[in-house]
């Protein structure tokens, strides 16, 4: 609450004060390492959880009952806010007006992880009638309808596609990609195979180099294919039997027009070695996470990774030198594909379909790891 940031203000200087503003996976990977005996942690974000987002895709598809929630129990102060100013000068945020008094919140060092938004490529008729996969409100929506959907058009073929489409039992499903090949960011072709494979085996037809150009009020799109396929032809979708699932890409959450321009979040912040926005000369500034088009691709494991790294170098900003610590490495363990009977996991040891119960024995290894 706001009252216990002012109460935290007054009554401390033993510590430094740092904000974490958004509170998803990078938020709270943050906060969970961060050192408590030196730092105040306040997050300020509408929400006190953190999103399970890889248990959105079960929920959505009444799989799980649970809203899939994670408590952020690492912070010592949630604010229900949100930021939509910043004075790098004086170190203050200035948060959404309450009852029409403003709010402000002090810091000694601010982190901004205010992640990403679906990215429509401005594609006409998508926001008004595509379904999406990226927060609670998008995975209600699908739940309620899902059961009477009897055909599928699913736009991207990246995880969450390719997920709701294998755990999914909706008669006709068909995944549409821009690229040549599905999991565009996965480097193996051995895993990608396999992939397809398992698609091919439950009927889910796959339309490569195909580009969506329309979404229109009926439901219907229309589509163009690239020279390589040289086809073209017209869909049609209505009502909930036949839906659009957009899950084609992200981009930095550009909401708050004011911290856009301050922290030059399109088409997305570069910043330094010590994720420092590469335009700014504050050294008590950082960002992570999605909203980062430099340091990794925009993945919750990249963001937990950033997150990690960073709470290590402000636990140890003191005692080492910042010319001497050791520059963050993007890096992957791997990807997990989740389907009905188990996990396609892409590793260096081994690459392939684990099935139950070993593969729920895997997933909680990888955990212990982390």
């Amino acid at each position: 609450m706001y009252n216990q940031f002012l109460y935290l203000m007054e009554t401390k200087k033993q510590k430094q004060t740092i904000c974490i503003v958004g509170n998803g996976w990078a938020s709270y990977y943050l906060a969970k390492n961060l050192d408590k005996n030196k730092f105040d942690i306040v997050v300020i974000a509408p929400n006190s959880h953190v999103l399970n987002t890889p248990k959105l895709v079960d929920y959505a598809l009444n799989i799980i009952d649970n809203v899939p929630y994670i408590p952020n129990n690492y912070m010592d102060v949630h604010i229900d806010n949100t930021v939509m100013d910043v004075d790098f000068d004086i170190n203050k945020l200035y948060l959404k007006p309450c009852n029409g008094e403003v709010q402000t919140t002090e810091y000694d060092i601010v982190v901004f992880a205010i992640g990403s938004v679906v990215n429509t490529f401005n594609t006409p008729g998508v926001k008004e009638h595509a379904y999406f996969l990226k927060t609670i409100e998008d995975a209600i929506a699908l739940r309620k309808i899902v059961k009477n959907v009897t055909n599928i058009n699913i736009v991207g073929s990246g995880p969450v596609g390719i997920e709701f489409a294998l755990k999914s039992s909706i008669p006709i499903i068909t995944l549409y990609e821009g690229k040549l090949d599905i999991l565009p960011n996965i480097q193996s072709d051995l895993f990608r195979g396999k992939i397809l494979k398992e698609l091919s085996l439950n009927n889910i037809s796959t339309r490569l180099g195909t580009i969506i150009k329309e979404v229109d009020d009926r439901g219907n799109y229309s589509l163009s294919e690239t020279p390589l396929m040289d086809l073209h032809k017209k869909l049609y979708c209505y009502g909930d039997a036949h839906i659009v699932l957009w899950c084609s890409g992200v981009k930095p959450n550009d909401t708050e027009k004011q911290l856009v321009e301050k922290l030059q979040i399109k088409p997305g912040t570069k910043v330094d070695n010590f994720f420092t926005p590469t335009h700014l000369t504050y050294k008590n500034v950082h960002c992570i996470g999605d909203m980062v088009i430099n340091q990794g691709p925009p993945t919750a494991q990249n963001a937990k990774n950033q997150a990690k790294w960073l709470a290590n170098y402000l636990n140890n900003s003191n005692k080492i030198d910042r010319n001497f610590f050791s520059q963050y490495q993007p890096h992957s363990r791997g990807t997990i594909i989740h389907c009905k009977d188990g996990i396609f996991i892409d590793t260096k040891l081994y690459k392939g379909r684990i099935i139950r119960p070993f593969s729920d024995i895997v997933v909680k290894f990888i955990e212990w790891l982390d």
